[in-house]
């Protein structure tokens, strides 16, 4: 049963941890502390009764060390039991310092120690792209599953900003920033060695990528899809998409002359890879239709037809 008015946090752990004696009385319920998954009967403390406590109202119990940690974190379920998740108290409002530090470090923390190993090298650590697939045939059966490893790795990080963004919302009462968001993954995605391909290159291009997936994922959660936030997300999207095309097209116009670079030539077959696709490009196999690739075609073409609609041409116009 909750609190009719929840207590402020400081309140609770000073009033609501309350210490079981005699120790015998575990024996009418569960022995484990829930939180480090020890005895309840064990700890390192002189005194193990002094070392359990029961917390009010729902009366489960834990160690006292593990439960104050659980109660002083920065994780999104601060405030509630964790056995029954029952609403114990208002937490704190983080301080400025608090703030700064959650969203400028330990995000980014938090997203290279959880998911981000480093990706495995096929070449030398020195070359930027650990597997070059312009020294591999066409048809090489391993080409797909590399590039397959480069998409996994960024949804795992979509995912994973997603969360982050939410807990700052939840725990500092900060509205979404998810441009700030697609900085951040882009980042992280580039320092755990990823795209290990050089399928795509172009910052531009990579970074139109991690926004369409972006906003791909959270147009199909309706918690966010109908929000300033998100339309802001959408102009940020139209930008990027915006400035790949004039990229492209300047890039197509330089392949027109007869002492064009190498560099403009791999560059355009990119720009095509990503953006060259009909409306139904994901689901019709085209020129630039590679096994791996498929989710990032169905994301592009998902963004451009969420911003233009149907029957704008993939490049935009042409430079004249």
């Amino acid at each position: 049963m909750a609190y009719a008015t929840a207590p402020s946090q400081d309140q609770y752990l000073a009033d609501c941890l309350i210490p079981l004696a005699p120790i015998l009385s575990l024996k009418a319920g569960p022995t484990q502390c829930t939180i480090c998954l020890c005895d309840l009967r064990h700890s390192s403390s002189v005194s193990p009764v002094d070392n359990v406590v029961n917390i009010k109202p729902c009366h489960h119990k834990f160690h006292r060390d593990c439960i104050t940690l659980w109660f002083t974190g920065t994780h999104q379920q601060i405030y509630t039991c964790p056995n029954c998740r029952t609403t114990l108290f208002t937490p704190n409002r983080l301080t400025p310092t608090q703030i700064e530090s959650m969203t400028l470090s330990s995000s980014s923390d938090l997203i290279s120690e959880a998911i981000l190993e480093p990706a495995e090298s096929y070449t030398t650590r020195n070359e930027r792209f650990s597997i070059r697939l312009a020294d591999r045939h066409p048809r090489d059966i391993f080409i797909p599953r590399f590039l397959a490893r480069d998409t996994t790795k960024l949804q795992q990080l979509i995912d994973f900003g997603i969360y982050l963004e939410q807990e700052r919302f939840d725990i500092c009462g900060l509205h979404w920033d998810w441009k700030a968001c697609v900085s951040l993954i882009s980042l992280k995605y580039e320092e755990a060695g990823y795209p290990q391909t050089d399928f795509v290159t172009q910052t531009s291009l990579l970074l139109l990528l991690v926004a369409a997936a972006l906003i791909d994922r959270l147009g199909n959660m309706a918690r966010y899809n109908n929000t300033v936030e998100f339309a802001q997300l959408l102009a940020y999207g139209e930008k990027l998409f915006l400035e790949t095309q004039r990229e492209a097209r300047e890039c197509e116009a330089a392949l027109s002359f007869s002492d064009y670079r190498r560099e403009d030539s791999l560059a355009m077959l990119e720009y095509k890879r990503v953006l060259d696709h009909r409306d139904d490009g994901y689901r019709t196999p085209g020129l630039w239709h590679v096994k791996g690739h498929e989710e990032r075609i169905r994301w592009i073409v998902g963004l451009r037809m969420r911003i233009w609609g149907r029957g704008v041409e993939p490049l935009g116009p042409r430079v004249l």
